[in-house]
């Protein structure tokens, strides 16, 4: 029941990162431990291994040597209330001399974690390994082993330093192109996972006033000035094995992202059917997803909802109609490209000029495909 996953290193925005091979990169293995996946391209690869999921909020513990010892005693010595069988009485071994040991308190939670060829848990030091058209490679082996797991708690806050009530939280680590959410439970306003095996994870919380109820003798928090009602926060955990408990968050407003779209050609489309796009680029994306507006008719846009991050920043025009020849030209935040090369929007300092280009000349690519000899192909 392990999960097999076939993947590359790509360069993305100038950083090494993992990508998974299609559908065909997948297997599972069997009752053997044993896996095969076939049909792959030449080129080098990195496999890893993902363990069937523990149930949610669960710790596996192992017994200390004073735990087994102390239960090997208990078990040895006579019942105060011997249960007798039909014609017998029943007998226990005596156990040893002595009052019985206390155990120690819990020993550590442990569990499996994802792991990359040979062994390892983190990405990056992934152990590549290369195939050749009609290569069958065998002994690709990986070892799971139990690792330490972790505790994490705390709690969230409003903007105004109260506990907050009716918060979403998700807690969820991502490896390379993929991500795995860890389930949180929150009680009297605290918040707690166990048993997180080691990682990089993302927490983050969300909360809607309008829609929640503050807690019992709690005021409500003040709107924010922009008048969204939606407020955020979100944290960086590195988890390797070591409790992580009085974690404080303190919730913030969503930010707002103002623009314009301006046109390159001799007419402009309908401002209607423009649409800007906000689009994640790398870092802790996985609660960060794309955010849009469509202008007015003057060209100012509002882009409501945005997390801190790294984004690109381009716009698309609804076909069919007239208005299908348009694409985008070009993003200037603050007088940099933000078309191709992700720009930060931060809670402290958010971009003062968003500059959106329209234009109906947009570019064209053509060519002609050629076989190993040189000639053309049809089809």
């Amino acid at each position: 029941g392990v999960r097999l996953q076939l993947q590359t290193f790509t360069r993305r925005e100038g950083e090494r990162v993992l990508t998974s091979v299609a559908s065909i990169g997948q297997a599972t293995t069997d009752d053997h431990g044993v896996y095969r996946i076939y049909g792959i391209r030449p080129g080098t690869y990195v496999i890893s291994a993902t363990p069937p999921a523990m149930p949610s909020n669960v710790e596996v513990r192992q017994l200390s040597e004073s735990e087994i010892r102390a239960a090997i005693a208990d078990v040895g010595r006579p019942s105060p209330t011997p249960v007798p069988a039909p014609g017998t009485q029943r007998t226990i071994a005596p156990a040893p001399p002595g009052d019985v040991p206390v155990p120690q308190a819990g020993g550590r939670s442990v569990g499996y974690t994802p792991v990359f060829y040979p062994g390892t848990p983190r990405d990056q030091e992934a152990v590549e390994f290369a195939l050749t058209a009609g290569q069958q490679l065998d002994g690709i082996n990986l070892q799971l082993t139990l690792v330490p797991t972790a505790r994490i708690e705390g709690r969230i806050y409003t903007p105004n330093g109260q506990p907050a009530n009716g918060v979403q939280l998700s807690l969820q680590r991502t490896t390379g192109s993929s991500s795995s959410s860890v389930a949180v439970r929150q009680q009297d306003g605290m918040f707690q996972a166990v048993g997180v095996p080691a990682g990089r994870y993302n927490l983050f919380a969300s909360l809607d006033p309008a829609r929640t109820p503050p807690a019992p003798g709690v005021p409500p928090p003040p709107p924010n000035a922009a008048g969204a009602s939606l407020l955020w926060a979100q944290q960086e955990i590195d988890v390797n094995g070591e409790d992580q408990v009085n974690l404080a968050l303190t919730l913030a407003p969503m930010l707002t992202l103002t623009g314009r779209v301006v046109t390159d050609g001799a007419a402009s489309p309908t401002m209607k059917s423009v649409r800007v796009q906000l689009e994640p680029a790398g870092g802790p994306a996985a609660n960060r997803s794309t955010v849009s507006a469509s202008p007015d008719q003057s060209g100012t846009f509002t882009i409501t909802g945005v997390i801190p991050g790294r984004f690109r920043l381009s716009a698309s025009v609804s076909p069919p109609g007239p208005d299908s020849t348009w694409a985008t030209l070009s993003s200037q935040v603050d007088g940099q490209e933000a078309l191709v090369t992700p720009f930060e929007i931060r809670a402290d300092r958010q971009p003062s000029s968003v500059v959106v280009t329209l234009t109906d000349k947009p570019a064209e690519v053509s060519g002609k495909p050629l076989d190993p000899a040189d000639r053309p192909v049809a089809g």
